[in-house]
């Protein structure tokens, strides 16, 4: 079909009515003017962040979820399968929110009682999934997806990485 594949010679009227219609949504900053410049989150949508190993990716996405939480109130479904076991990388979100370390071995680091603070606060929008295995197959994260988003309604998911092997 046409709508499918088109010439961009072709495409001006819909281009036109595009960036009309993306003007008029509410826009929403990752929390970061320079990104914003070139990135805009959206619901819903669908985004990919790729680089090298040990690059900064999953870094990356737990500072915009917080940038995203802080500034819009976003809630996240996150599913890291190499951020195990989950109390870990909810620690390390928990760290970014507060500004400190979350190690008892550095300085400043957060007390029992700020950690117990945090998680009241951001209860119901960091929801993480520690699934099996055996269920890491797309039916199974699906099913788990669904789930948590009957329960919390959520604005974004975090894969981070997943394939879907066996």
């Amino acid at each position: 079909s046409d709508d499918y594949v088109a010439d961009i010679g072709s495409m001006a009227e819909r281009i036109l009515a595009y960036r009309h219609e993306r003007e008029n949504r509410q826009h929403i900053s990752t929390g970061w003017p320079e990104l914003d410049a070139i990135f805009q989150p959206i619901k819903p949508s669908f985004n990919i962040v790729t680089g090298t190993p040990s690059s900064g990716k999953s870094t990356f996405l737990d500072c915009l979820a917080v940038n995203l939480f802080r500034n819009h109130d976003w809630r996240f479904a996150v599913f890291s399968f190499e951020t195990l076991p989950i109390e870990q990388h909810a620690c390390m979100v928990i760290s970014l929110l507060a500004s400190k370390p979350y190690s008892l071995h550095l300085n400043d680091h957060l007390t029992d009682r700020e950690i117990q603070d945090w998680c009241r606060r951001i209860s119901g929008h960091f929801i993480f999934h520690a699934i099996p295995p055996e269920m890491r197959t797309i039916e199974g994260v699906s099913a788990y997806l669904r789930a948590t988003n009957d329960k919390y309604k959520m604005d974004s998911l975090i894969f981070d990485p997943w394939a879907d092997r066996k």
